[in-house]
Formats: C-alpha cells, sequence, structure tokens
C-alpha cells in the first residue's frame, strides 16, 4: 500500500495548473499524490480552512496578489503551532 500525500497547487493559469497537476499524479513511485488546486488566493486560502496538506505549490505571481505579500497570507493561513506545511514556491515569470 502506497502512501498517500495531499498537494495545494496555487496556480491561476488553468493549462499550467492542469499539466502540473497531472504530472504529479501520475508520478509512479513509492507514495502517490492527490493534488487540489485553488486558483486565486481567495479560494486557497478557504481550501486551507477545512483541509490539511502535506505540501503547498505556491506560483508566486498570481493575478490577484504579488510577490512575498502572497507568500505571507498563505504562510500564516497554513502553519500553526501544531502543523507546518512547507511551501514550495513556483513561478513562470523570467523576471523573478
Amino acid at each position: 500500500m502506497k502512501l498517500t500525500y495531499d498537494v495545494l497547487l496555487v496556480e491561476d493559469d488553468a493549462m499550467a495548473a492542469d499539466s502540473i497537476a497531472t504530472i504529479i499524479e501520475l508520478w509512479d513511485g513509492l507514495v502517490q499524490f492527490r493534488v487540489d488546486i485553488a486558483r486565486s488566493i481567495a479560494d486557497c486560502l478557504e481550501k486551507l480552512k477545512g483541509n490539511k496538506y502535506h505540501v503547498i505549490l505556491l506560483d508566486l505571481n498570481l493575478r490577484n496578489g504579488r510577490g512575498e505579500d502572497t507568500f505571507r497570507r498563505v504562510h500564516a493561513s497554513a502553519n500553526t503551532e501544531e502543523v507546518r506545511t512547507p511551501i514550495v514556491v513556483l513561478t513562470g515569470d523570467g523576471r523573478t
């Protein structure tokens, strides 16, 4: 039986999000991944209220938020004294 890890992918580009999620979910190794996609900061923060994730993949340059502010908001919502959720920052923007 494989271990299952829950991943929250925060990406506002639908094609990129679907491609990333498919690659992650099709990976065949010792673990399997379930990917939940949030297409905005608001969607991400809502999903974090009712779910626990093993890791968050965060597009740093969402349309409705930029850079460090986006990271801080997600980090504050995902981490408590009891839970520390790692955040991996992604960007397709060559300027970042």
